[in-house]
């Protein structure tokens, strides 16, 4: 096992060592944290790094405009689309503790949640509405409670082809299957991601800037995909309640 350039771990043979990294999630998560993150794509990144401004801002009780004034441990390539992405994170908490968002599950689309990251500084209400294309019901915020649906972008990753890419593969098969299952995905109110099924695989969205997602494979269900997500996939018809059940035990 070695190190390469961009310090990811890997194989002798060139793989990228996901067990190895893996079996560090539960019982090392900080070990965990520094094998993973040199594996993340930009927007990957970006999402992390938000996540940790948010927490920090939350832990020492200040609201993200200010933080960003002291925070130095984000990269600096990295900075102005952390702090953006931090708004989310706020927004996100904020409206399922106040109760304008309620516990929907996997049927909150988080990619709509983009148009929310400035929440905690916009003085317009929250409101629920519904995406055209899936009929699942989301939050959108404006000046006066109203704003436009962004729009989600099919962008396959290079790292993810199953032929040259040394990520876990995507099977999808074309841009237009690819955009309408991102079109239907479902969505978790665990996570940023964006799940569907397609050929009997479990198909994870990883976002990707504003618009942009890349799907891949999911290889480990129980960890990688939420339980809402999988419900909601039960329930929908999408899945067996055995196949649910063997997929809630990586079976």
């Amino acid at each position: 096992m070695y190190r390469d350039e961009q310090g990811i771990l890997r194989e002798a043979d060139g793989a990228i060592a996901w067990g190895f990294i893996g079996q560090y999630r539960e019982k090392n998560p900080a070990l965990y944290e520094e094998f993973i993150y040199p594996t993340y794509e930009h927007g990957e990144r970006v999402e992390y790094w938000g996540g940790k401004v948010a927490a920090w801002a939350d832990e020492n009780r200040m609201d993200i405009e200010d933080a960003a004034k002291v925070i130095a441990f984000v990269p600096e390539e990295l900075r102005k689309e952390a702090i953006e992405n931090a708004y989310l994170h706020v927004a996100v908490k904020a409206a399922q503790d106040g109760g304008d968002l309620p516990d929907m599950g996997a049927v909150f689309p988080l990619a709509v949640a983009g148009s929310i990251k400035r929440m905690g500084k916009a003085t317009g209400k929250v409101t629920q509405t519904s995406e055209p294309n899936g009929g699942k019901s989301g939050l959108v915020q404006g000046a006066e409670g109203t704003g436009d649906i962004p729009k989600r972008t099919y962008e396959p990753s290079p790292k993810h082809d199953p032929k040259s890419g040394w990520g876990s593969p995507n099977p999808i098969s074309d841009a237009e299957t690819g955009q309408k299952l991102l079109d239907t995905a479902y969505s978790s109110s665990k996570n940023k991601q964006l799940y569907n099924i397609y050929e009997g695989k479990l198909i994870k969205f990883q976002p990707d800037g504003e618009t942009g997602w890349h799907p891949y494979e999911v290889t480990n269900p129980a960890k990688e995909v939420p339980a809402d997500v999988l419900r909601q996939l039960l329930k929908d018809g999408k899945i067996t309640k055995v196949e649910y059940n063997k997929l809630l035990k990586n079976k």
